[in-house]
């Protein structure tokens, strides 16, 4: 995780490399969005599901030509709220089932995202742990 700054992108590419970034979620909007934006590869889908900053995304036509898609998903809106019971419940059938997992990974501490990342290219997941107080 790296905070808002407008080198954002440069810094993140330092870490990744060229590996391609094609999936971004922002819960911020407003001027964040587009610098998660600039992180995001071409063809990349882009979800917005919340707007801590209180400002509308207004994609600009760079990221039209970038082709990158952007989609808005909000869980507690009256379309999804009476489904949320309906898909609790299929969940806790799937995991009671065994049919659905969700296998533990490491937790690594966000001071160490360059061994976090390491482990995630080779293994598929990793958990963070952005609180700086847990011993």
């Amino acid at each position: 995780m790296l905070v808002d700054h407008p080198d954002v992108a440069a810094r993140v590419r330092a870490i990744i490399g060229d590996d391609p970034v094609l999936l971004g979620l922002d819960g911020v909007s407003g001027e964040a969005t587009s610098l998660l934006l600039d992180v995001l590869t071409e063809g990349a889908l882009l979800v917005i599901y919340g707007y801590m900053s209180g400002e509308p995304f207004t994609p600009d036509q760079a990221v039209l030509r970038a082709k990158i898609t952007t989609t808005e998903f909000w869980m507690y809106e009256d379309t999804y709220l009476p489904r949320h019971p309906a898909l609790s419940a299929e969940s806790a059938q799937l995991v009671a089932d065994g049919r659905l997992t969700l296998p533990s990974a490491p937790v690594y501490r966000a001071k160490d995202f360059a061994k976090a990342l390491a482990y995630l290219r080779k293994n598929g997941k990793v958990l963070l742990d952005f609180n700086p107080h847990r011993v």
